[in-house]
């Protein structure tokens, strides 16, 4: 089956890959796989700003995703589900009506069973892991998102946060590598307290039945002593001691279970966070820089200031993503995840990415001050100098992104003509030749 070009995930430490759509369906997936489309809150709403928005993220445009796992094989002819955080608009109308929409954005999503269908027709990426899954791990992925699917029918999970607990994190920690103990904890803890309940039951009634024939044949002799026992009330009250402790026993093994952690991250809320940050960081540059321009006194103070709040940390952002992508890939292309060609386009594709946007773009940055002093420029004013500093680095990898997709894009339709055209003048003995 043919495949897309991979691209990375936002915080550059996963890599996905476009699946495809044949007659309404994705035979490609697999029960435990992660996938996740393109983020749109109104999905559903309106037709075309949903194809606007895949459109984006097929040009590489979109950093933010909604993630879902798989829960069952695609075959043809059979439904296949999905476990995910979600919700419709019509969902968030009817909750904000009843909380206020205050809460309802806090608490817009459930976690549910939802049709595969309901992405057909859009852009779906398949998360790739680090290494392939076995056919155990993914029974241990179904498992553990059917666990959560069972909390949360009987309100026993946890709320939907923005910030802490959205459907990447609740993905990540079901995709999230564990021990074999721990797997087969999960698999087996609602089977295990079922038969410890029968078991519990079984030998009670045994014993039951097997107290009441011996007591039979002494029944007359004992009532004397039963007598005298129902009347010491030390007895009476540590009896009623034990009952009610084995009653409480009983009661939590049947009703009481652990709270859910969720352990999972969530890379797009670091990512945004940083990048706020980083914004933030440059809004505070750009005052030195109005006042280094206006005050001849304050050249060097504010020149130092400028630079270090607008232009090191677009640097820093570019050279730690372009480190931490490599480290990634490599990995991946060591654990047999990605072919040679998948890594040698990513790494190409990141390099030029870290060259073309983060160097330009500091260089940019940097050469703001020099520019607005410059009479040969025309003495730019302060506030096109501003909206340069703090936005040159996004619109250049804007303009990147879309250079690099729509290259790629290109260069696989080439290629496939071409294979198809080579394919089509081979002789017939040659092309049975090369098929087996």
């Amino acid at each position: 089956m043919p495949r897309f070009a991979p691209t990375l995930y936002c915080d550059g430490a996963a890599v996905m890959r476009q699946v495809i759509e044949v007659n309404g369906t994705f035979p490609e997936l697999r029960r435990g796989d992660h996938c996740v489309i393109p983020l749109n809150l109104a999905r559903g709403a309106f037709k075309p700003f949903d194809m606007l928005v895949d459109f984006l993220s097929v040009l590489d445009l979109v950093a933010f995703h909604h993630h879902f796992v798989i829960l069952n094989d695609v075959v043809d002819g059979e439904p296949t589900f999905v476990a995910e955080f979600t919700n419709t608009p019509a969902d968030f109308i009817t909750k904000a009506t009843k909380i206020g929409y205050s809460g309802a954005l806090f608490d817009k999503a459930d976690y549910r069973k939802s049709p595969l269908t309901d992405y057909v027709g859009g852009v779906v990426y398949k998360m790739v892991p680090i290494s392939p899954l076995t056919e155990e791990q993914r029974d241990n992925i179904v498992a553990r998102a059917n666990k959560y699917l069972a909390r949360a029918r009987g309100d026993n999970f946890v709320t939907y946060n923005i910030a802490l607990r959205n459907c990447e994190t609740i993905a990540t920690d079901i995709m999230k590598p564990r021990s074999a103990s721990m797997n087969s904890m999960d698999s087996m803890d609602s089977m295990n307290s079922m038969d410890s309940m029968d078991s519990m039951d079984s030998m009670d009634s045994m014993d039951l039945m097997d107290s009441m024939d011996s007591l039979t044949p002494i029944i007359e002799s004992e009532k004397e002593k039963q007598v005298k026992k129902t009347n010491n009330p030390i007895e009476n009250k540590l009896k009623s001691r034990k009952n009610a402790k084995k009653c409480n026993i009983k009661e939590n093994t049947k009703t009481d279970e652990k709270p859910l952690k969720v352990t999972g991250g969530s890379p797009q809320i670091n990512f945004a966070l940083w990048n706020i940050f980083r914004f933030l960081l440059q809004c505070i540059g750009v005052t030195f820089l109005f006042r280094a321009t206006a005050d001849d006194s304050w050249w060097r103070t504010g020149l130092i200031c400028f630079i270090s709040l607008c232009a090191v940390p677009v640097f820093l952002q570019s050279l730690f993503l372009f480190g931490n992508k490599v480290h990634q890939l490599r990995l991946m292309w060591l654990r047999g995840t990605l072919g040679p060609g998948s890594f040698k386009h990513l790494f190409a594709k990141e390099l030029f990415r870290m060259l073309l946007v983060g160097f330009v773009s500091t260089i940019c940055i940097c050469s703001m001050p020099f520019l607005m002093k410059s009479k040969y420029f025309g003495e730019i004013s302060w506030v096109t100098a501003t909206v340069i500093s703090l936005f040159v680095y996004f619109f250049t990898n804007l303009a990147y992104s879309i250079l690099a997709q729509g290259t790629t894009s290109i260069i696989l339709m080439t290629c496939g003509k071409k294979s198809r055209r080579i394919e089509n003048d081979i002789l017939p003995s040659t092309k049975k030749r090369k098929e087996d």
